[in-house]
Protein backbone atom coordinates (compact mmCIF):
# COMPACT_ATOMS: atom_id res chain seq x y z
CA UNK A 1 0.00 0.00 0.00
CA UNK A 2 1.49 3.19 -0.93
CA UNK A 3 2.01 6.17 1.60
CA UNK A 4 -0.61 9.06 1.64
CA UNK A 5 2.35 11.28 0.53
CA UNK A 6 3.03 9.25 -2.71
CA UNK A 7 -0.91 9.04 -3.22
CA UNK A 8 -1.14 12.58 -3.27
CA UNK A 9 2.38 12.95 -5.74
CA UNK A 10 0.32 9.87 -8.02
CA UNK A 11 -2.70 12.61 -8.05
CA UNK A 12 -0.84 15.52 -8.50
CA UNK A 13 0.87 13.73 -11.53
CA UNK A 14 -2.09 12.49 -12.89
CA UNK A 15 -3.88 15.61 -12.62
CA UNK A 16 -1.22 18.00 -14.24
CA UNK A 17 -0.23 15.31 -16.99
CA UNK A 18 -4.14 15.32 -17.88
CA UNK A 19 -3.31 19.28 -17.84
CA UNK A 20 -0.16 19.55 -20.75
CA UNK A 21 -2.09 17.23 -22.73
CA UNK A 22 -5.29 19.37 -22.94
CA UNK A 23 -3.39 22.65 -22.97
CA UNK A 24 0.39 22.27 -23.97
CA UNK A 25 -0.10 19.30 -26.47
CA UNK A 26 -1.59 21.70 -29.84
CA UNK A 27 -1.92 18.62 -31.68
CA UNK A 28 -4.99 17.88 -33.66
CA UNK A 29 -3.90 14.52 -33.98
CA UNK A 30 -4.77 14.14 -30.61
CA UNK A 31 -7.89 13.15 -29.58
CA UNK A 32 -10.47 13.18 -26.38
CA UNK A 33 -7.97 11.31 -24.14
CA UNK A 34 -8.07 11.18 -20.06
CA UNK A 35 -5.33 10.11 -18.22
CA UNK A 36 -6.70 7.72 -15.78
CA UNK A 37 -3.70 6.58 -13.74
CA UNK A 38 -0.11 8.25 -12.57
CA UNK A 39 2.23 5.91 -10.31
CA UNK A 40 5.56 7.50 -9.66
CA UNK A 41 7.95 5.16 -8.11
CA UNK A 42 9.00 5.92 -4.66
CA UNK A 43 12.35 7.47 -5.80
CA UNK A 44 10.73 9.69 -8.27
CA UNK A 45 12.61 8.74 -11.39
CA UNK A 46 10.02 6.87 -13.35
CA UNK A 47 6.49 7.24 -13.61
CA UNK A 48 3.80 4.64 -15.34
CA UNK A 49 0.84 6.86 -17.14
CA UNK A 50 -2.10 5.21 -18.43
CA UNK A 51 -4.51 6.96 -20.27
CA UNK A 52 -7.76 6.40 -22.11
CA UNK A 53 -8.14 7.53 -25.62
CA UNK A 54 -12.07 7.68 -27.21
CA UNK A 55 -12.99 7.20 -30.35
CA UNK A 56 -12.46 4.25 -33.30
CA UNK A 57 -9.63 2.09 -33.33
CA UNK A 58 -7.58 4.20 -36.02
CA UNK A 59 -8.51 7.48 -33.96
CA UNK A 60 -7.15 5.48 -30.86
CA UNK A 61 -3.74 4.59 -32.53
CA UNK A 62 -3.27 8.17 -33.52
CA UNK A 63 -3.84 9.59 -30.32
CA UNK A 64 -1.39 7.03 -28.65
CA UNK A 65 1.29 7.37 -31.24
CA UNK A 66 0.78 11.56 -30.82
CA UNK A 67 1.21 10.98 -27.57
CA UNK A 68 4.12 8.44 -27.43
CA UNK A 69 5.88 11.65 -30.35
CA UNK A 70 5.33 14.76 -27.62
CA UNK A 71 9.04 14.32 -26.01
CA UNK A 72 8.22 18.40 -24.61
CA UNK A 73 5.44 16.55 -22.53
CA UNK A 74 8.01 13.95 -21.18
CA UNK A 75 10.31 16.53 -20.86
CA UNK A 76 7.79 18.72 -18.53
CA UNK A 77 7.01 15.53 -16.48
CA UNK A 78 10.92 14.72 -15.87
CA UNK A 79 11.29 18.56 -14.59
CA UNK A 80 7.92 18.29 -12.23
CA UNK A 81 9.07 14.80 -10.80
CA UNK A 82 12.43 17.02 -9.95
CA UNK A 83 10.05 19.45 -8.56
CA UNK A 84 8.76 17.18 -5.93
CA UNK A 85 11.88 15.37 -5.27
CA UNK A 86 13.74 18.79 -4.71
CA UNK A 87 10.13 19.51 -2.10
CA UNK A 88 10.41 16.30 -0.78
CA UNK A 89 14.14 16.89 0.54
CA UNK A 90 13.49 20.30 1.35
CA UNK A 91 10.50 18.87 3.54
CA UNK A 92 12.89 16.32 5.17
CA UNK A 93 15.70 19.07 5.84
CA UNK A 94 13.25 21.21 7.33
CA UNK A 95 12.07 18.40 9.58
CA UNK A 96 15.45 17.45 10.68
CA UNK A 97 16.62 21.18 11.58
CA UNK A 98 13.38 21.20 14.15
CA UNK A 99 14.08 23.06 16.83
CA UNK A 100 14.53 20.67 20.16
CA UNK A 101 12.16 20.82 23.05
CA UNK A 102 14.58 22.83 25.44
CA UNK A 103 16.59 21.25 27.83
CA UNK A 104 15.42 22.22 31.27
CA UNK A 105 17.07 25.28 32.87
CA UNK A 106 17.74 25.31 36.87
CA UNK A 107 18.74 29.00 37.71
CA UNK A 108 21.44 28.85 40.16
CA UNK A 109 21.29 31.58 43.00
CA UNK A 110 22.94 34.61 42.71
CA UNK A 111 26.41 35.02 44.57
Amino acid sequence: MASLRMHKVNELFKREIGHIIQRDLANPRIGFATVTHAEISSDLKHATIRVSVMGDEQQRRTTVAELDRSLDAVYRVEELLDEVHDEQAHDENLNNDAPQEPSEKHDEPDQ
